[in-house]
């Protein structure tokens, strides 16, 4: 799409501002394309067993992915103004191995913990930036984030269920959900410290400061992942995050 760019976007930014959202903004292209090949390796490796309706959120994910991924790019030139641009190249996922689960269940784990847990607070994390967007810019990017973000995230409850009707599938979840839980929390804890923002955010560009970001993670755990994963009968002691 392209983006309608009006000055009063950037009102009020110093040059330097502008330089570390437009880095940010290319740093979630990275990101947002980078997820989108692992839906799309998701898709694949579960062909044969998802439900039809998880393949084809799994597929819409993926397209969903690369869409944003070119709306970053675009909000990272437009911050940046004439400034160069230099979008980084998605790396390879490091999968946990999730030891003694067998190898053909290890894909139905990485669903799992791509959507169940990080997918469910981005929902939370991206509703929040909405809130705070005061421009142009930063509420059109949010909130089309997050419309397809709930996709997202769906497919993997919607696949978690599937998984947790099996006896071999509820095993290696109760061994391995407080895990997924205390990775979630621990990759959002990086991005931030990684981040290159100040700790204060940005809050009318939509970026929250860390310490929002961090209450909002735990707010989508005590909120949204909790309760779910109780209502499918797993104990929430299992939930809490190692450190």
């Amino acid at each position: 799409m392209k983006l309608r760019v009006s000055e009063q976007d950037f009102a009020g930014l110093l040059d330097s501002d502008r330089q570390k959202l437009s880095d940010a903004w290319a740093h979630r292209a990275q990101a947002e394309r980078q997820v989108g090949f692992a839906f799309q390796y998701f898709a694949q490796a579960l062909a044969r067993s998802a439900h039809s309706s998880v393949l084809a959120l799994l597929q819409t994910a993926y397209e969903d992915e690369l869409r944003h991924a070119t709306l970053c790019e675009e909000l990272a030139y437009a911050y940046a103004d004439s400034r160069q641009v230099t979008i980084p190249e998605p790396t390879a996922f490091a999968w946990p191995l999730y030891e003694g689960v067998p190898e053909a269940m290890l894909p139905d784990l990485h669903l799992i913990a791509t959507c169940v847990f990080n997918e469910t607070v981005a929902v939370c994390w991206l509703r929040r930036c909405l809130r705070l967007s005061r421009t142009h810019l930063a509420r059109l990017a949010n909130r089309i984030h997050l419309r397809d973000e709930v996709r997202h995230a769906r497919a993997g409850w919607a696949h978690l269920a599937t998984v947790a009707s099996h006896p071999e599938g509820r095993d290696a979840l109760f061994l391995w959900l407080g895990t997924m839980a205390g990775s979630t929390y621990r990759l959002w804890a990086e991005a931030e410290e990684t981040s290159g923002l100040p700790p204060a955010g940005y809050p009318d560009h939509g970026i929250p400061s860390h310490e929002d970001t961090a209450a909002t993670v735990s707010q989508a755990f005590e909120t949204m992942i909790k309760p779910g994963l109780q209502q499918l009968g797993f104990r929430l002691a299992k939930l809490e995050p190692k450190a």
